[in-house]
């Protein structure tokens, strides 16, 4: 469902071998239904967080190599340099083949060291909505 919201917000399918954002940037709109695929007033980091949580998907369903370029992608969206978390994506990055593990642990840490996707993290709505 990750990949068909992207191709709908992007108007078109997707290179999903090599999921590069850049090309799309100028289709930034502010009105209308596709206003909620950018960052917006009430979501300033939508982009950078939608990208973080996407792929956090695909790392713990075991595809790293895509998620590694997914999660690039939040570098090329103009707010990243003042975005809070963008350290947390960027260790994302770093450990994406590790995290394939921690994101499928318990959370007990039964069954090996526990790391929360974005979605279940205690930031999840501030990786957006934090101005």
């Amino acid at each position: 469902m990750w990949w068909e919201d992207y191709e709908i917000c992007l108007g078109e399918k997707v290179d999903r071998s090599n999921p590069d954002f850049t090309p799309f940037l100028s289709r930034e709109v502010h009105t209308g239904r596709k206003r909620v695929c950018w960052n917006n007033e009430k979501a300033p980091h939508n982009l950078e967080g939608w990208f973080m949580n996407m792929r956090d998907m695909l790392v713990k369903a075991g595809d790293w190599s895509t998620a590694r370029k997914i999660y690039a992608n939040a570098r090329v969206i103009p707010s990243y340099s003042t975005w809070k978390f963008k350290g947390e994506l960027e260790e994302r990055i770093n450990d994406v083949q590790l995290n394939i593990n921690r994101f499928n642990a318990a959370p007990d840490g039964s069954n090996g060291e526990y790391k929360p996707v974005m979605s279940a993290s205690p930031y999840a709505c501030a990786v957006c909505h934090q101005k």
